[in-house]
């Protein structure tokens, strides 16, 4: 057997499995089969990461983003990290569930405000 049929036939299984929530796709074309058991839980922290990554809040009728104390500390670690990270180094999602599509978009948008964040020199 090939390692191309081989690729295809662990697809198709992954994709047949009802205990699969999705389906990612990676850069390097590789693909891994999911369950989630918090989708709500990932979907917080990414939120927060993205929050703490970002470039701060406005305050008032102030119109220029400042960061604060909060912003300026390191996370805690948090339980949900690795699936963050998971999904947001996935360039892609096969799932019918809308939510879980969701929650990939935002764990990508954290990750990526994490990078550029740590490329601007600043603490992470």
């Amino acid at each position: 057997m090939t390692f191309d049929s081989q690729r295809r036939r662990v697809e198709s299984l992954e994709s047949a499995s009802s205990l699969t929530d999705a389906i990612l796709t990676f850069p390097d074309g590789s693909t891994r089969a999911v369950t989630f058991r918090n989708k709500l839980g990932v979907f917080c922290t990414a939120a927060g990461r993205c929050a703490h990554a970002g470039p701060g809040i406005c305050e008032g009728n102030e119109q220029i983003p400042h960061r604060t104390e909060w912003h300026e500390k390191p996370l805690p670690p948090d339980e949900f990290d690795a699936a963050v990270d998971l999904l947001g180094r996935a360039v892609s999602i096969q799932s019918d569930d809308r939510f879980l599509k969701l929650v990939h978009e935002t764990c990508q948008q954290a990750v990526e405000l994490e990078k550029e964040r740590d490329v601007s020199g600043e603490m992470h």
